[in-house]
C-alpha cells in the first residue's frame, strides 16, 4: 500500500511527543508506535503528564488500538518493535498519516481523533480553546472552580492535547443540548467503567493480556451484538457533519469512537481547539444502553434487555464491588475472567468517573489483591455463587449492626438520653456512615480468608465489626455537642442501648463470652 507523506503537525507516528517514566525514574519522549512496542515488551511505563482521571481512557485507547491493529493483520502475537507498529497503524488509516497528526490544516482530511469537516470551514465553531483542560474539553465539570480549577495548564505540551482528546472522545457523556456522549455508557449521564484482573495494575502488565482478551472475545461479540467484523474501527477517519449517526451495524467489535466534533489549530508551538455541537450523537446506540461487548464493563440483564453498569458517587465501595464481583444480578466483563494458564495471584483494578446532570460525582479507583484460589473461583458460576452468598450475608450483617446497635446508641447520645428518642434524627447520619468507611478497609481481606471456612469465621467477623462500632460510639462521646447538664445521662443511655442491641444482634458472642468490652463503664452498662 502506498504511504502518503504526512502533512500534519505533531505527528504521533514520527515525533516523540509522549513522555514515559520508566521504573528507574528516567523520563523519555516516545512516539505512539514506541509506546505500543514498549508495552508489548512488558516494560514498566508510567505517563507523568497524564492526569489521574485520564488514565482509564488512555489505557482503554491503547489496548483497543493494539487489538484492532493485531486483528487487522490476522496475527496473534504482539510486535515488539516500533517499525512494525508504525506500519500497522499506517495500514489502519489506509496510509494516511494525517490521521495521526494533532493539527491538519486541510479540513477534508482527518486529524488525530478529529474527523474531517465536510463543510470545509470552522466558521461558527466555538473557540479558540487554548487549554486542553478547559471545561469545553475536559470531562471534569470545572465551571464553578470549586474542587478543580479550569485552565490550570499555562503552557500545555502536545501530549496534554493528546490525553485530553482521548479522554473527551472516548469517555464523555451528555453535557447539555447538542453535546452528546459515547455509545459505551448507559445513558447520557452514565459512566464508562473499567474492571479487570491482572498481575498488577500497571499498564505494562495489563496491555498484552487485555489485547488478548479483546481478540478472544471477537467471535462472541459478533454473535451477540449487531456489529460487523469488517466494520469501521477508527471512527475519526470518517467525515462527520454532525447531522447523522452511524448505525452500530457499521462498526467493528473493537471500535474506538468519538463523541464530539473538534479540530485543533497551531500557531507556532501554541495549539488551540475549536468545537462544534451536533444534531445527533456519532453512534445510534441508545437501545443498547451501553452494552456493546466492552471487555471492562459489567452488564445487568433486565426485563427490558441489558444495561451497562454506571457508577454512582459511591464508586467502588465494598457494597458495590461485592455485587459486581459476586452478585448474580451482574454479568461479569471478560477482563475479570482468568485463563487456565494464569496461575499468579492477580489484583482487581477498577476505575470510573461518576457523572451526573451538570456535575461530576468523583473519580473512583480501587486496586484489590485477590488470592489465586478466589480468582479461580470467580470463573465458575457455582463457586462464585458461594462467595456471593457469603458476601451478601456479611453486608446484611453490617446493615443490622448499624440499624439495631449503632444508630440507637448515637441517637440517645445526641438527644441527651431521652425517655422517648426520635429515631429519624438525621444528625447522626455522618457518624453512622463511618461504620461503612471502616468496614470497607477490611471487608474483602476478611471475606477471602473466610471462603474456605465461612461458619468458623462468622463469629470473628461479628466481633471485629462490633469493635469498630464501639470505637465509633466512643469517639462520638468525646466529640458530639451534648448538653453538659445531661452528658452523663446521655452516655449511660447510649451505652445501654448499644450493648442491649449488640446482645440481640449477635447473641453467640455473649453466650460464648467472646465479646470484648472496651471500657469498664460499657461492660457495666451491658
Amino acid at each position: 500500500m502506498k504511504k502518503l507523506m504526512p502533512e500534519g503537525t505533531f505527528n504521533l507516528l514520527r515525533e516523540p511527543l509522549i513522555t514515559v517514566d520508566d521504573e528507574n525514574g528516567e523520563w523519555q519522549p516516545l512516539t505512539l508506535p514506541g509506546i505500543l512496542a514498549r508495552l508489548s515488551r512488558r516494560v514498566p511505563s508510567e505517563f507523568p503528564r497524564l492526569q489521574a482521571h485520564q488514565f482509564q481512557a488512555w489505557h482503554a485507547f491503547l489496548v483497543q488500538l493494539g487489538a484492532i491493529a493485531v486483528d487487522g493483520h490476522g496475527e496473534s502475537a504482539l510486535p515488539e518493535d516500533d517499525d512494525t507498529w508504525r506500519a500497522w497503524l499506517q495500514d489502519l488509516s489506509l496510509g494516511l498519516e494525517e490521521a495521526w497528526s494533532l493539527v491538519v490544516d486541510d479540513l477534508s482530511q482527518p486529524a488525530f481523533l478529529q474527523p474531517p469537516v465536510p463543510e470545509g470551514t470552522l466558521a461558527g465553531w466555538n473557540g479558540p480553546i487554548t487549554e486542553p483542560d478547559d471545561s469545553d474539553l475536559d470531562l471534569l465539570v470545572t465551571a464553578k472552580a470549586h474542587d478543580i480549577k479550569p485552565g490550570r495548564m499555562l503552557n500545555p505540551r502536545p501530549e496534554h492535547w493528546v490525553f485530553s482528546l482521548v479522554t473527551l472522545q472516548t469517555m464523555q457523556g451528555y453535557s447539555g443540548k447538542a453535546n452528546y456522549g459515547i455509545a459505551r455508557m448507559n445513558g447520557g449521564y452514565g459512566s464508562r467503567p473499567s474492571l479487570g484482573l491482572a498481575r498488577s495494575d500497571r499498564l505494562s502488565d495489563r496491555f498484552a493480556r487485555e489485547v488478548g482478551v479483546w481478540l478472544g472475545q471477537k467471535e462472541n461479540i459478533l454473535q451477540n451484538y449487531p456489529l460487523s467484523g469488517s466494520g469501521l474501527s477508527l471512527l475519526w477517519l470518517e467525515p462527520w457533519d454532525g447531522s447523522e449517526s452511524l448505525p452500530v451495524s457499521d462498526l467493528h467489535p473493537f471500535f474506538i469512537e468519538i463523541s464530539r466534533r473538534v479540530r485543533l489549530r497551531a500557531e507556532g508551538p501554541r495549539v488551540s481547539a475549536s468545537r462544534k455541537t451536533t444534531a445527533a450523537p456519532r453512534i445510534d446506540a441508545e437501545t443498547l444502553k451501553g452494552d456493546t461487548g466492552d471487555i471492562w464493563t459489567p452488564v445487568q440483564p433486565t426485563d427490558k434487555g441489558t444495561k451497562a453498569f454506571s457508577s454512582s458517587q459511591e464508586g467502588f465501595s465494598y457494597r458495590v464491588l461485592q455485587a459486581l464481583l459476586f452478585g448474580g444480578d451482574w454479568r461479569q466483563p471478560a477482563a475479570l475472567s482468568l485463563s487456565s494458564g494464569e496461575t499468579q495471584a492477580p489484583v482487581f483494578a477498577g476505575r470510573t468517573l461518576s457523572r451526573g446532570q451538570g456535575q461530576t460525582q468523583g473519580f473512583h479507583e480501587r486496586v484489590l489483591p485477590v488470592p489465586a484460589r478466589v480468582a479461580r473461583m470467580l470463573g465458575a458460576r457455582e463457586s462464585r455463587d458461594i462467595i456471593g452468598t457469603l458476601s451478601r450475608e456479611r453486608v446484611a450483617n453490617v446493615d443490622e449492626l448499624r440499624k439495631r446497635v449503632l444508630r440507637p446508641a448515637l441517637i440517645r447520645l445526641l438527644q441527651g438520653g431521652p425517655d422517648k428518642p426520635k429515631n429519624d434524627d438525621d444528625r447522626i447520619d455522618a457518624w453512622s456512615a463511618l461504620l461503612d468507611a471502616h468496614v470497607d478497609s477490611i471487608f474483602f481481606p476478611r471475606l477471602f480468608d473466610a471462603v474456605e471456612d465461612p461458619a468458623g469465621r462468622r463469629v470473628a467477623w461479628q466481633q471485629e465489626t462490633l469493635d469498630i462500632a464501639s470505637g465509633i460510639l466512643r469517639t462520638a462521646m468525646a466529640s458530639l455537642p451534648i448538653p453538659s447538664a445531661r452528658r452523663y445521662r446521655a452516655i449511660a443511655a447510649a451505652e445501654a442501648a448499644f450493648w442491649k442491641g449488640a446482645r440481640n444482634w449477635a447473641p453467640d458472642l455473649f453466650e460464648k463470652g467472646e465479646a470484648n468490652g472496651t471500657s469498664d463503664a460499657i461492660q457495666a452498662a451491658s
